[in-house]
């Protein structure tokens, strides 16, 4: 993943998508990258106190300002890694698929 997300990739996609970066201390915890109603990459530093729950949070109130309901789409989905987290926050599964960078 961090060989695919450089900086000069994380430059090109703030051209194509709003991208909100977290940070704590000076460093860098956190990012989530939005368009519309789909959330495209979302990293989280598991050592950062707020977690994932901050990201969560901003991309639902986006989104809720967006026209009322709230839809939001995981592309291209989310991590194995992950999926325990967001299975306590309400999010259902959908389907299951194999990228380049594992299970989703």
């Amino acid at each position: 993943m961090c060989a695919h997300f450089t900086a000069q990739r994380m430059v090109e996609l703030s051209r194509q998508r709003e991208i909100f970066g977290y940070e704590q201390g000076g460093a860098v915890v956190g990012t989530v990258s939005w368009v519309g109603n789909e959330v495209f990459t979302m990293f989280v530093d598991p050592l950062w106190a707020a977690g994932g729950r901050r990201p969560v949070a901003d991309v639902t109130h986006r989104g809720a300002g967006h026209g009322g309901g709230v839809t939001i789409i995981w592309r291209p989905g989310a991590s194995i890694t992950t999926h325990d987290f967001y299975r306590r926050l309400g999010y259902a599964d959908v389907h299951e698929s194999q990228t380049e960078f594992g299970l989703n």
